[in-house]
């Protein structure tokens, strides 16, 4: 597909998109276009192995309440309710894990086996993110507790 000029409105079947495409330092727009893929071929042939795989005495199981907004302000959260389930161990919220001397970590979202890399070759930078949102949700399904 040939890099849309600045502001063109491209009609793509039912998916109609008005694009914005700059092009910098020679490097080709690549919307609407087919990407290689390079981190599925062990899910693919079946030698993709997973926690959700392993069963070990005394395992315990977690369980996200997630945030149904894509943008809100998080004021509180009301955990005695699932506290009193039967079988539920800890109820954890942003202020335990801040508690508990933790930060944000790095948002790891491929495995390290494949090493993921931008276009122009330069490493994926993945950002810091908070495993709980604590004050502010700022997408759909981000956990809160």
């Amino acid at each position: 597909m040939a890099a849309a000029p600045e502001g063109e409105f491209v009609d793509a079947g039912p998916f109609a998109v008005a694009l914005s495409v700059s092009q910098a330092d020679g490097v080709e727009a690549v919307i609407g276009e087919p990407l290689r893929r390079v981190e599925d071929f062990r899910l693919v042939t079946g030698r993709g192995r997973f926690s959700d795989d392993r069963a070990l005495p005394g395992q315990l199981h977690v369980a996200f309440a997630r945030s149904p907004h894509a943008h809100a302000r998080l004021e509180g959260l009301e955990t005695a309710a699932a506290e009193r389930l039967p079988g539920v161990v800890a109820v954890l919220t942003a202020a335990d894990y801040a508690g508990d001397g933790m930060r944000a970590m790095p948002a790891q979202g491929n495995p390290k086996d494949v090493e993921l890399v931008n276009r122009d070759g330069r490493p994926v930078v993945y950002p810091a993110l908070a495993p709980l949102a604590e004050d502010r949700i700022r997408r759909v399904g981000e956990a809160v507790e």
